[in-house]
């Protein structure tokens, strides 16, 4: 295939191949995706002309091949692929390639922590150094291990004289060390990823970067991230704020320091810390990130053309006078995309709302570009996943996977791959799980509505709970499930108990691990005397005693009443008997009998 430089469809075969065998490190794949490197070409072999999508594709598959092994040669590689220009025609998507190989290290050594390094000490150092910081603690080994990459590799390290191109490098290693350690609750790996706290050092840290630095962070210290106004402000430097708002009640003269880097890094420290909220609560429909995230959404959008939904003022005014207005769209549709993915397939109206606004505006109303429009229609797929029967995950795996979709680089066109390759926006599936349940009548073999109620169990972030809710609908993460109990007065109570495991509810095919749920599928059984919530929305229809008033109710003297009498109740016994059975024989056996009595009645009256 890529002899016949069908680019797009080599592209997805190393993505498609890879992902079908993650962590299996299976040799003949390998091979092939190492054959998509140059850098690990011996210097015998003749140069070949490989795109650099192709390049990142290979990488990125090295990355997914080998999860969570902390294979030490394959880290090594990839470390050197994040600070090695790419050997393509299109120098201008190294940014991209680098992106690629850091979140390829960030999956080989996938939640980690510090045990994924073993002796090799001066991987840490040589990631931060990607990142532009000041601290390496072993700078000879470091050094070293720079000089003899570059006497082995056949590509350049991305330097600036002396000096790493931290600009091109920068994303890349971030990403890594937000993947290796991931929830892993590192205090000394967050305080390195320090953000900007004053004026100085804002003119020397680009914006996205604090706002990739801000995730960073806090899918490091994964439990302490809350969906609230105070934890968002937490995140945000003393100086920043008190900047900010202080400029924007016009309280000092902006001519002291830069006003638009001020505001460049507090939009980007606040978008950093909706995404991460929407990372922490992917799929749980948690109505305080919801709502926080929604409000958010509208407050960017007010800025930049007022609308009518009134939310609380979390953001200072007037951002649009020092902020342009293609960073406040990106800001607004990345957190527009963070609210999606915490209620992924719900299909919640009120944010269906909002982003079928955010789709229907014309380029005269806000700078919508081909990236925008794309985001909206991810954050609409998100939130309909699987048609509303799946939803996302957050284990390690998944968390990685939404990271990489989610990154906050929108592209400018359909073949804008200079700072991520598009491909990977379609890594969410490794995120998702079927999570809907359905109830199905045992007897009928049809599917019912029935009243549900989940306990969650107790875990460290919150106390055991319960809520209810009516199906089909969506359960919880198998992980945090504690039993489910077949609830209110028209069928048979059933309790099921659940052990919480990290593991997907059910998978399509795999009959070697049964489910407690069937696939997706409870079977309930109906109560005698009661209808289904379909036949009987309110209830009336299952009453005895009201139907037994309406059959026995006393007749009239006159035959034509009778007659009239007599055809009413008959209609009421069928529907009696109805409500004790759905057998057609049996309600046709009623109404032959009804209409007999009736009959002798009249002849009797006369």
């Amino acid at each position: 295939i890529s002899l016949q430089e069908h680019d797009i469809t080599t592209l997805g075969l190393l993505l498609g191949l890879a992902t079908s065998h993650r962590g299996t490190m299976h040799p003949a794949i390998s091979k092939m995706l190492y054959f998509h490197v140059p850098s690990r070409h011996p210097s015998s072999t003749p140069e070949l002309e490989l795109p650099t999508l192709l390049q990142s594709a290979a990488v990125m598959g090295i990355g997914l091949l080998y999860e969570g092994s902390a294979h030490a040669l394959t880290m090594k590689i990839l470390l050197g692929e994040i600070g090695r220009r790419s050997g393509g025609d299109n120098v201008l998507e190294r940014e991209g390639y680098a992106v690629a190989a850091g979140s390829a290290l960030g999956f080989v050594a996938l939640g980690r922590g510090s045990d994924a390094f073993g002796f090799m000490d001066t991987f840490l150092d040589r990631l931060f150094e990607y990142i532009g910081s000041k601290e390496v603690y072993h700078e000879k080994f470091l050094n070293a291990t720079i000089a003899a990459d570059d006497q082995s590799g056949n590509t350049g390290q991305m330097m600036d004289g002396s000096q790493i191109n931290v600009d091109v490098t920068a994303p890349g290693a971030i990403i890594a060390l937000a993947l290796i350690f991931l929830k892993a609750e590192s205090e000394e790996i967050a305080a390195r990823l320090s953000i900007p706290d004053t004026h100085f050092d804002l003119q020397y840290v680009r914006p996205d970067f604090v706002m990739l630095r801000i995730i960073a962070r806090n899918l490091i210290l994964w439990s302490r991230i809350q969906p609230s106004i105070d934890w968002i402000g937490s995140q945000i430097p003393e100086t920043i704020k008190v900047g900010v708002f202080s400029m924007s009640e016009e309280a000092i003269d902006c001519d002291e320091f830069d006003a638009e880097a001020l505001f460049q890094a507090y939009i980007n420290i606040v978008t950093g810390a909706c995404i991460a909220i929407g990372l922490k609560y992917a799929g749980s429909r948690n109505g305080d990130a919801q709502e926080l995230l929604y409000s958010y959404t509208v407050h960017f959008l007010n800025e930049i053309k007022h609308v009518s939904v009134q939310t609380p003022s979390i953001l200072p005014k007037g951002l649009l006078q020092y902020v342009d207005r293609g960073t406040l769209e990106l800001c607004l549709h990345l957190i527009a995309l963070s609210l999606s993915v915490v209620m992924a397939g719900s299909g919640q109206l009120q944010t269906f709302r909002l982003l079928r606004y955010l789709r229907g505006r014309s380029s005269a109303e806000g700078q919508v570009n081909y990236g925008l429009q794309m985001a909206v229609s991810l954050a609409i797929g998100f939130l309909f996943l699987g048609g509303g029967t799946h939803s996302f995950s957050t284990s390690n795996s998944a968390i990685a996977a939404l990271l990489i979709t989610l990154y906050p680089r929108l592209p400018t066109g359909p073949n804008d791959n200079r700072c991520h390759l598009q491909a990977f926006r379609h890594l969410y599936v490794i995120a998702t799980e079927p999570r809907r349940v359905q109830t199905v009548d045992v007897d009928t073999g049809l599917p019912v509505y029935c009243p549900l109620e989940v306990t969650v169990a107790e875990t460290e972030y919150y106390d055991e709970t319960n809520y209810c809710d009516v199906t089909p609908c969506l359960l919880p993460e198998r992980s945090v499930l504690k039993n489910v109990r077949v609830c209110g007065p028209r069928y048979w109570p059933q309790l099921i108990k659940i052990t919480p495991e990290d593991k997907p509810w059910w998978r399509s095919g795999d009959k070697t691990d049964p489910d407690p749920f069937n696939g997706g599928v409870l079977y309930i059984k109906r109560k005698v005397g009661s209808c289904s919530y379909s036949d009987d929305p309110i209830g009336c229809q299952s009453l005895l005693s009201r139907a037994m008033h309406e059959v026995c109710d006393t007749p009239s003297t006159s035959c034509s009443t009778q007659l009239n009498r007599a055809s009413h109740s008959s209609f009421r016994v069928d529907q009696l008997v109805s409500t004790f059975s759905a057998n057609p024989s049996l309600i046709a056996f009623a109404k032959l009998c009804c209409e007999s009595w009736k009959d002798r009645q009249v002849l009797y009256s006369v």
